[in-house]
């Protein structure tokens, strides 16, 4: 049975998938209660029911954690004057223009 590509495939994602589930896991548990209890309500089917304030709060706090990420893993660039290293940042750039690839 080990010997079936199939069965090796699977046993090969084992490890992938379960890394996602356990990050998906934590992240969930380390969203505030209101949001975690929009996502139950939403992936119970009981997203009907929600208020409008409930899905800008939780896309809001999404928005936040991307461009967390975003900044943290973005390449830092330190220019010395005067003899001192400081940060040089990019001009920052627009939702609009991160989402078609600017």
């Amino acid at each position: 049975m080990l010997n079936n590509v199939a069965t090796q495939w699977i046993i090969r994602r084992i490890p992938e998938f379960s890394g996602i589930i356990i990050t998906l896991i934590t992240f969930y548990n380390s969203m505030p209660p209101e949001h975690r209890q929009f996502v139950t309500d939403v992936l119970s089917g009981q997203g009907g029911g929600l208020t409008i304030g409930a899905a800008i709060g939780f896309a809001l706090w999404v928005y936040a954690q991307v461009v967390s990420y975003r900044s943290t893993v973005k390449p830092k660039e330190v220019a010395k004057v005067d003899g001192k290293a400081i940060e040089v940042t990019a001009p920052r750039k627009s939702l609009w223009d991160i989402l078609k690839g600017k």
